[in-house]
C-alpha cells in the first residue's frame, strides 16, 4: 500500500506507551504510535510529536531516515502558535497533520493560525 502523502505530522505519537510489568523494555502501543509506524513503513516521512523523548527516539531508531522527532506538549496552549511556526518552517513540505491528542485544540489552531492550517492541508 502506498501512502497519499510524502510527509506527515503525527501529534501524540507517544500516546499509549506503557511499561510491561517486570521488564525493562517498553511495549509500544497506541493509536498515534501505530499511525506513525504505519506511515513510516509505507515510505512516508513522519514528524513524530510527543512529550516523551525516549519513546520518540526509539521510534526514530526503528525507522532511520523516515522519522523526525519533535518534543512538544499540546496541552501548553500558549506555545501552540510557536510550535506551528517551528514545524512549518522546519518541514515546509508537509502533506497532512494528524492530531491524535486532545481534539479540542483543533478549533484553536484553525482560529489562531488559519493560513498555516490551510497550508498544512495542501498536498
Amino acid at each position: 500500500m502506498s501512502a497519499p502523502y510524502e510527509k506527515v505530522v503525527v501529534i501524540g505519537a507517544t500516546s499509549g506507551i506503557c511499561p510491561i510489568a517486570n521488564q525493562r523494555d517498553l511495549t509500544l502501543v497506541g493509536i498515534g504510535l501505530a499511525l506513525a509506524e504505519k506511515y513510516a513503513e509505507t515510505g512516508t516521512h513522519v514528524v513524530a510529536v510527543g512529550r516523551r523523548r525516549q519513546q520518540l527516539d526509539a521510534l526514530a531508531s526503528k525507522y532511520p531516515g523516515k522519522v523526525s522527532v519533535k518534543i512538544f506538549d499540546i496541552s501548553t496552549l500558549e506555545k501552540i502558535p510557536q510550535f506551528v511556526d517551528e514545524v512549518t518552517a522546519e518541514h515546509a513540505d508537509l502533506g497532512c497533520v494528524f492530531l491524535n491528542r486532545q481534539p479540542l485544540f483543533i478549533p484553536l489552531l484553525m482560529m489562531k493560525r488559519r493560513s498555516t492550517w490551510i497550508q498544512f492541508h495542501k498536498a
